[in-house]
């Protein structure tokens, strides 16, 4: 699972939420999570800034992928 997800699984947020929040797409985000696309850096930027941190540049261009799921 991308991190990204289970960060929003952990704490029940809805795809929408972070879409709000982040003023990105839920289909740019779903593409994320499923390892479809890789964020620009402004989009990286504003998504790390959302999770407080929590999740690192290494959490979306790490070697994890749908392999590893």
């Amino acid at each position: 699972m991308h991190p990204l997800k289970a960060y929003r699984k952990a704490r029940k947020i809805p795809l929408a939420d972070v879409a709000r929040d982040t003023k990105l797409s839920k289909a740019s985000l779903s593409r994320i999570e499923t390892y479809k696309q890789s964020p620009s850096r402004p989009s990286l930027d504003r998504l790390i800034k959302y999770a407080g941190g929590l999740l690192t540049p290494n959490d979306f261009f790490g070697s994890a992928g749908p392999a590893d799921q």
